[in-house]
């Protein structure tokens, strides 16, 4: 069975994916394009964008954060709250007048209801009005698609390499590819319920997001978890093209970049997570929109302060920049540690400016309001009782400093081997002994080998300790004098060598984390775009190209803070945040580094010059390189394999026969009982047991007792060949067997009774007590699913006679 109702499994899961992409790209760029574009017409195509996409999501997240505080969160409300203010901005902004407007319709629906007027001839105006619209988008679209016809051949590309990169997943793999995601379907599902902070106080954007869909659209949370890393997969790219489109002076190094980005055989899990749909990896769709306003404000800000513009507008994009730095704060905070790091490197590039206090002042008041505004909703519900979630408490403690033992005392030793400053006792026959203390507490005495002392020399040592004899002692060195060269050349050694260790470290952990060996040579660009820094920002100062120069500083510190912090374990600086995290982010930054090196070098070539062929030509050179790049990780081998060995948490087969049973049966007539993570995929449609829940409930009763599923159908999901769940084992990926049922119920907590070896113990277990009973009542239990790796059976039962699914069959635990 891979069909689901007249289409097969993978028709339905791509027809849903286009669903939820489309879904979010309307309302998140589209829908806010048609309200507020005359406000922004006279932006640049990249300013317009970001602009569109932040106001997009804000507006979403928050919608739902004040709706779900209010417990008034339904279909309803969402829509209204939507619709509503779009059509009064819309008003607004083009200066409509409604009145008027709205008497012409009123008095013509008068004259249809009296009659003087046709109701054809009325619907026919209405039609032709609506026909004009549309016609008029269309002309917009294809002139907008004549005028950057090129532009849209590239993004096409992208998009293609972005789906033959990561897009095969789609297909191949229907169920969740993180133990985590079955919490947050968990929490998404409770917002239905007017219910935020389900597991306690956690950033919530990425849930608000999913859950507006889920409500307004009437898609499954789990179908839309299913294919949502996707979407946000390709809009990571997407936004990292925009952001490189801004700040980059030529054409075609933006798309080399994304390309790059999307093929280069980084490291698995740089990018593994990319594959679910995760908090973490949706809030680095706002890290670059900050950056991109944070440059755009202090180039505009220099402008008026310089007189050159008549209206301000930096402080919209420094509104911009908090927008954005509140949304990576509201769905996850390692984004906003990493856009602090960005912040840093910001900083340094525009340190002329940034202390200045027309730009300091703003700076600072602005993160303040974009951290007050990400807050707010949680301070609210913490303050109200709702306690912190468990991860999130993990979170700090990671980031927390860790206290270090102090370190002990080295003993010294004279030369017969007795500890300096050891106790001395003297016993019963005037021997001398040093006392000593054994791991295990108990106290020995050692004579002392030269029993030689004076009288005071003894008196001394009981009261003080043993100390060497004189004339055993070391003699203390006598400092040498050293010339100021000699000082100079010393400490100049001891920096080189620190700096060098330092790079060392930091070259080890960039090539571990960031690069597979085969692509480790790819790690030398990094290092050649910061040497080349200091040559291209000089010849962009002296060309006046300040803007330019301050932000590839800027980029390049980020990128140098983010290898440090990749390393901090080895240079002994505190852990923020695990190694496997903050690979994530650098991978999303070195085509930052080497695009914007790269374009900086074409334009100080050729775009510098006031020449409408010279521009051409820097197009032309940078077309040339993107190519060359292209190529050259072709021929290099550096091209990561896109169909290697993935290890969902969840079989094809559960995910298809799930689906299957939310179209075919009733609501709240059916039962699974199955392993974890299908438990709250049909939370809106039926019931759930979990698998180690039942067998412990049916194992220990012997087949004395009553154990019993209360619904008209109930389905058992059956891994005949159990799945590595995370943790493979000696025998991963052997059939369930009858040795396999000998073994004793696991007794971990939560999902990892489902990891290694438990796994195939409770599969094992299930399968031995499914066969029998389908034995005892062959007509009730069928199968309905089948192949080589799973099986489902339904079990049909009547409402008011269940039956009693407790028996005894060899293996319970008596």
């Amino acid at each position: 069975m891979k069909e689901v109702g007249t289409m097969s499994m993978v028709q339905l899961t791509i027809l849903q994916y286009l669903a939820a992409f489309f879904i979010y790209t309307g309302l998140t760029v589209v829908l806010p394009a048609m309200v507020i574009y005359p406000k922004v017409a006279h932006c640049r195509a990249v300013t317009r964008f970001f602009v569109y996409f932040t106001l997009g999501n804000f507006y979403l997240m928050n919608l739902v954060y004040v709706l779900e505080l209010l417990h008034i969160s339904c279909w309803f409300t969402l829509v209204l709250g939507t619709v509503a203010p779009v059509i009064v901005t819309y008003i607004k902004i083009r200066s409509i007048p409604a009145r008027r407007h709205f008497l012409v319709s009123n008095e013509q629906i008068n004259r249809v209801i009296r009659g003087s007027f046709g109701i054809k001839n009325w619907l026919r105006r209405i039609t032709k009005r609506i026909a004009a619209a549309i016609w008029h988008g269309i002309r917009f679209a294809c002139r907008s698609l004549r005028k950057h016809f090129l532009d849209c051949i590239m993004v096409a590309v992208v998009l293609a390499v972005v789906w033959y990169a990561y897009g095969w997943s789609l297909t191949e793999n229907f169920g969740y590819c993180a133990s985590d995601l079955p919490v947050h379907t968990y929490w998404i599902n409770d917002l239905g319920k007017n219910q935020i902070f389900a597991g306690g106080v956690y950033p919530f954007g990425f849930h608000n997001i999913v859950y507006y869909i889920h409500t307004v659209f009437r898609i499954d949370t789990y179908a839309l978890l299913r294919v949502f890393w996707l979407v946000q997969t390709i809009w990571i790219h997407l936004v990292l093209m925009m952001f490189l489109k801004g700040v980059c002076r030529s054409s075609f190094l933006p798309y080399a970049g994304t390309i790059l980005f999307a093929l280069v055989d980084f490291n698995f899990n740089s990018y593994a997570r990319y594959f679910s749909s995760l908090p973490q990896e949706f809030g680095m769709l706002f890290i670059l929109p900050a950056v991109y306003f944070a440059f755009a404000f202090f180039r505009f800000k220099k402008e008026e302060l310089k007189g050159k513009r008549s209206h301000p507008v930096s402080k919209w994009y420094l509104v911009g920049f908090a927008l954005n730095f509140a949304m990576t704060f509201s769905v996850h905070f390692y984004g906003t540690i990493i856009l602090g790091f960005f912040c840093v490197g910001i900083a340094c590039g525009y340190v002329w400016r940034f202390l200045q206090p027309k730009y300091f002042i703003k700076v600072v008041k602005t993160c303040f309001l974009g951290l007050l505004v990400a807050l707010l909703p949680m301070v609210i519900a913490y303050l109200t009782g709702t306690q912190l979630e468990g991860s999130l408490r993990w979170a700090m403690s990671v980031m927390a400093p860790q206290e270090e033992e102090a370190p002990q005392e080295e003993k010294q030793y004279d030369e017969n081997g007795v500890p300096i400053g050891a106790k001395i006792v003297e016993l019963e026959d005037g021997i001398l002994a040093y006392e000593d203390v054994l791991d295990d507490g108990t106290t020995v005495y050692y004579p002392l080998q030269n029993q030689d002392f004076s009288d005071e020399e003894r008196e001394q040592m009981v009261e003080e300790g043993y100390s060497a004899r004189p004339d055993q002692q070391e003699e203390t060195p006598v400092e040498q004098t050293q010339t100021f060269e000699e000082r100079l050349a010393a400490f100049s050694e001891r920096v080189a060598s620190t700096l060098k260790s330092a790079f060392e470290s930091v070259d080890h952990a960039v090539q571990i984390c960031q690069f597979t060996e085969a692509s480790r040579p790819v790690r030398y660009l990094i290092y050649l775009c910061m040497l080349a820094l200091p040559v291209i920002v000089l010849l962009l100062f002296v060309l006046r190209r300040f803007d330019e120069a301050c932000s590839l500083v800027s980029v390049n510190v980020s990128v140098l803070v983010l290898m440090v912090m990749l390393a901090a374990g080895e240079l002994g600086l505190p852990t923020i945040m695990q190694q496997s995290r903050i690979c994530i982010y650098l991978n999303y930054a070195l085509p930052v580094l080497w695009i914007m090196t790269a374009d900086r070098i074409v334009y100080v070539l050729f775009g510098v010059w006031r020449s409408k062929w010279m521009r051409h030509l820097m197009n032309l050179a940078s077309f040339v390189v993107a190519v060359a790049a292209c190529l050259l990780m072709v021929q290099m081998d550096v091209m990561k394999n896109v169909y290697y060995e993935f290890h969902p948490f969840q079989t094809n087969e559960a995910v298809t026969c799930l689906t299957n049973i939310i179209h075919d049966e009733e609501d709240f007539s059916w039962t699974i009982v199955s392993a974890y993570d299908e438990m709250r995929m049909g939370e809106d449609h039926g019931y759930h047991e979990e698998l180690i829940t039942f067998l412990q409930n049916m194992e220990y009763t012997g087949g004395t007792s009553m154990v019993t599923l209360p619904s008209k159908n109930v389905f058992f999901f059956i891994e005949k060949r159990p799945i590595d769940y995370s943790v493979p084992y000696e025998g991963s990926g052997q059939m369930v067997s009858a040795l396999g049922a000998m073994h004793e119920l696991p007794e971990g907590n939560g999902f990892s009774n489902y990891m290694g070896e438990s796994r195939w113990i409770l599969m094992s277990r299930f399968y031995e007590w499914a066969k029998l009973f389908q034995r005892m009542h062959p007509h009730e239990m069928t199968v309905y699913f089948e192949n080589e790796n799973f099986i489902c059976y339904k079990l049909v039962q009547n409402d008011y006679h269940l039956f009693n699914l407790a028996i005894d069959y060899g293996y319970n635990m008596r």
